[in-house]
């Protein structure tokens, strides 16, 4: 048993402001679960930039429902990119990232909309119909200060 007495811990200011400009971790989160067969078993490739320069890549073997992936501690990121490895789509309904501290930063899409097909089969995309745009995509780029999604064969 242990017996704590008098303060033991009492902030001067509110954590979130204490925790402003820190360098924290961004979370990347893939929902891969809002269509029939949306999942892969492709490596997904996951990389984070500020600018030009890489802060670090990241990879996930398959998706069946959603996957987290966790950046190098930041705070001027500017986009990442998810790039597939193989012909077996997958489907994103949405794609967010949070930060380690301070909370959402950006979200993509919404949960059993519109969503992105990966693949290096542009052809992958027709069973979703209306679901996608009309074509997979091997690379998704998502640009956290615009919200714009730039998508590559």
């Amino acid at each position: 048993m242990v017996e704590i007495k008098g303060t033991v811990w009492k902030p001067k200011y509110k954590i979130t402001k204490r925790l402003t400009g820190l360098r924290e971790q961004n979370e990347l989160y893939v929902n891969c679960s809002g269509a029939k067969n949306s999942g892969t078993k492709n490596i997904l490739k996951i990389e984070f930039f500020s600018g030009k320069t890489s802060l670090g890549k990241k990879s996930k073997t398959g998706c069946s429902k959603s996957f987290r992936k966790w950046s190098n501690p930041t705070r001027k990121m500017t986009h990442f990119t998810i790039t597939t490895t193989g012909h077996d789509a997958a489907w994103f309904d949405y794609v967010k990232l949070n930060a380690q501290w301070s909370g959402r930063i950006a979200k993509w899409g919404r949960k059993g909309g519109k969503g992105y097909c990966l693949s290096t089969d542009p052809k992958d995309a027709k069973p979703w119909g209306k679901k996608v745009d009309k074509s997979c995509y091997r690379k998704f780029k998502f640009v956290v200060s615009t919200g714009k999604v730039s998508a590559y064969h």
